[in-house]
Formats: structure tokens, sequence, C-alpha cells
């Protein structure tokens, strides 16, 4: 998949998405004021993905407005709310670019030209839960994914630990799972980061990715204490909400697993695969 541009093809038309927040009737007035000055191509202005999905424009301009009140997880469901609209966008060969709060100064100059200039800003966030919706435009590889936009199992989280490490003691568990992003048909990898300590590595690992209908399992005995990388790679045969799982996989007497990072991305290669490395 090549990287995508906002397309110059007025037919496609290209429309504005404004989320609610404290300063929302603000960019609704720049957006409006972009519509009436725009009669050469068809301009659509939501304030919902639901209403969104149902216009008939093709690229898509999304900006974050400000959320002082929002709760811890707003953000996070808030991208994956969004991921719905990304989605299709990308199967369609179109393109959504995000500005607004958390870019900073540049992205909202950037958001208001756009807006009032009539080009589409292709300004991504750089911090938070709303940076894996890089993940849809294809310049990268893969895509880091905010721990925000993981569900943990709290009663194996290990207090004052950094990172997020586990306690694998006890009964076979699921530690993480996440990020529930709709992802568009294709090959999709998953990448994720963790070390072991000695206790742990005599112990099997579970690794699930697919989405909420069908999972692809893989267990690992790791033998050493150490840092390891695991790829796994599916097919996306329709939009879905993807989820991938890391789970103790057997009863476990002692052991530490730290969960570094997690990544996803297009599939470089033409057959899915499962890799497994120390670093």
């Amino acid at each position: 998949m090549t990287a995508l541009e906002p397309s110059t093809d007025p037919s496609r038309g290209v429309g504005i998405l404004v989320t609610p927040g404290a300063d929302s009737d603000a960019w609704l007035s720049k957006a409006h004021a972009f519509q009436e000055g725009s009669a050469d191509r068809t301009v659509r202005i939501s304030l919902s993905v639901d209403e969104a999905l149902t216009m008939d424009v093709y690229d898509w301009l999304v900006v974050l407005t400000e959320a002082p009140e929002a709760a811890p997880e707003f953000r996070a469901n808030q991208t994956r709310d969004l991921s719905r609209l990304f989605s299709r966008s990308a199967e369609r060969g179109a393109v959504c670019s995000v500005v607004g709060v958390g870019g900073g100064v540049g992205s909202l100059k950037s958001a208001e030209d756009a807006l009032l200039q009539g080009g589409q800003a292709s300004c991504w966030l750089t911090t938070g839960p709303v940076q894996a919706l890089g993940l849809f435009g294809a310049a990268a590889p893969s895509t880091p994914i905010d721990f925000e936009l993981l569900r943990l199992n709290e009663s194996r989280l290990v207090a004052d630990e950094p990172l997020l490490t586990f306690d694998l003691t006890g009964r076979p568990d699921v530690l993480a799972w996440g990020p529930h992003m709709t992802l568009p048909p294709g090959l999709w990898r998953l990448s994720i980061g963790f070390d072991v300590d000695r206790a742990a590595a005599a112990q099997s690992l579970a690794f699930e990715w697919g989405d909420l209908e069908r999972h692809e399992r893989h267990e690992v005995s790791l033998g050493r204490a150490g840092r390891y990388d695991i790829a796994l790679d599916r097919n996306w045969e329709a939009a879905a909400i993807a989820e991938f799982r890391v789970s103790a996989a057997h009863a476990v007497f002692a052991g530490r697993m730290r969960l570094i990072s997690v990544e996803i991305g297009r599939t470089p290669n033409e057959r899915p695969q499962a890799a497994l490395s120390q670093l």
C-alpha cells in the first residue's frame, strides 16, 4: 500500500469532522466558511463518526477539539471510534488527516489553513492514543500503540515497577489485550516487545492476534531471561475490530513479564508469518 496524498479531484468531495469539545463552535464556523467558499467541490460537515460514514465524500479532515473535563479513557475511546472512519477511507483509497489538540500550535495553524485555504492538512499527532491512527497511512511500516489503548489485568500488575510489569504467579490468565481499533482488509502485523525474568523464562506465554471473532494463538517457551520481540501476521478479509491478547498460558509458580512496546502495521510479506527473536 503506497502513501496516500489528499485528492485534488473536486468530484471526490471532502468531509470535515469536528469532534465535540470546548472550542467546537469556533471550528464549526471555520468549517462552514470553507464550505461556503468551495463552490467547485462537495463539502460535508459532521459532528460524529456515525454521521460521517453515511456521507458521500472520500477525503476527511478530522479536527480534535479541547475536552478539558474528559475522563482519562476519553482519547482512547475516541481513537477507537475514529478508526472506523479511517479504516473505511483506507479501504476506498481515500485519506484522513488529524489536526488539533495535541499537535501544538503548528497543528492548529495547519487545520486553520486547511479550512480557510481549501487544502487538507496531513499533520499527525505525536503523543497519546490518537497517534495510533498513523497506522492507516502506509508511509511507516508500523505505528506505536499507546498503552492507554490497552485493557490490563490490574490484579496481575506489579506496583512501582517501570512500564507494565505483570506477576505471572497463579492460574492461566490474560494479562493485556486491545487495542480494539477497526482495521481494513489486508495483511496486518502485530509486534510486541517484552522481557521476562529467570523464573518466567521457564514458563509458557501465549500471544493471540485477530479480530473479536477469531484469533490465531501462538504459545512460546523462552528458556532464558531477557528481552524479546514477537511479530504475528494475520489477514483481514473484511474490516473488523482488531484485538491481541497476551496471557500466561499455564499455571505459574513464579515469574514476571514486562510489556515494553506494541506496534501495528502493514505486513511487508505476501504470506502471514510468526517470528520470535531475542535481543
